[in-house]
C-alpha cells in the first residue's frame, strides 16, 4: 500500500484535457494486481474535490503505453506507442508499434508529451492508457521513470529507454526513437514459461534477459 499526491496529478490531467481512471490503493503480489473498490473516472471538467462517484472496471478495446523522455532543454522525444496485454494484472506482452488506428497512436503521443511538459519533467515518463470503444483514450497509470512496458527498447529501439533517460537528465540531446526493426515484441516469461528460454534463443534476432 502506498500514497500518491493526487491533487497535482489531477490538475495536470485536467489541464491537458485527458481523462483518467484513478485507482487509489493497489497491492501487488507475485501474480495479481489487487484493485481497490475506490476508482474514479475524471475528465477535464474535474479540477477539485469531490470527484465523481466510484466506477467499476473500465470496458476498453486495447491497452497501450507511451514513453516520453524530456531533457533539460525542454525538448521531448517519444517512443512509438506499444500495445500491451496483461494477465491478472501482470504485463505479459508488449508490441511496438501498436497495431491500432493512426489517430489513436498520435493521440497517445500527444498526451504523453503534453503530460511531460505540464509536469515540467526532466527524465523519462510512461503513461499507460486505455483505448475505449469510442476511440477516446484515458490515462490508467502514470510512472515518472523507465517502465516495464518499455523494456522492449533495450534491443528494439535506438537508443533504449534507459539511455534516453540518462541523456535527458545529463543535458544531452535525445537519441532517435526509431525502432531497430519494423515491429518489436516483448514477452514476459512467468513461472514455468521460463523453461523455454533455450528454444527462444534459437531465433537469430531473439534476446532473452
Amino acid at each position: 500500500r502506498y500514497r500518491v499526491p493526487m491533487v497535482p496529478v489531477l490538475a495536470v490531467l485536467a489541464a491537458i484535457g485527458a481523462g483518467a481512471l484513478v485507482r487509489w490503493i493497489r497491492a501487488r503480489d507475485r501474480r495479481r494486481l489487487a484493485r481497490a473498490a475506490f476508482a474514479f473516472a475524471i475528465t477535464a471538467t474535474v479540477t477539485c474535490w469531490p470527484m465523481r462517484p466510484p466506477v467499476g472496471d473500465t470496458d476498453f478495446e486495447a491497452e497501450l503505453s507511451i514513453i516520453v523522455a524530456r531533457g533539460t532543454d525542454r525538448r521531448s522525444a517519444a517512443f512509438p506507442p506499444a500495445r500491451n496485454v496483461h494477465d491478472e494484472g501482470i504485463l505479459t506482452e508488449s508490441v511496438a508499434p501498436a497495431d491500432l488506428p493512426p489517430q489513436a497512436l498520435r493521440a497517445a503521443e500527444d498526451i504523453g508529451c503534453r503530460l511531460a511538459e505540464r509536469m515540467d519533467l526532466v527524465g523519462t515518463m510512461t503513461a499507460e492508457l486505455f483505448l475505449l470503444h469510442d476511440g477516446s483514450l484515458v490515462v490508467n497509470e502514470l510512472a515518472p521513470r523507465v517502465h516495464n512496458s518499455g523494456h522492449w527498447t533495450i534491443e528494439g529501439a535506438l537508443p533504449s529507454q534507459f539511455e534516453q533517460h540518462i541523456r535527458a537528465i545529463c543535458g544531452l540531446p535525445p537519441g532517435s526513437t526509431e525502432l531497430a526493426a519494423a515491429s518489436v515484441q516483448m514477452d514476459n516469461l512467468i513461472g514455468e514459461e521460463v523453461l523455454v528460454w533455450e528454444r527462444l534463443l534459437g531465433g537469430p534476432r531473439a534476446h532473452v534477459h
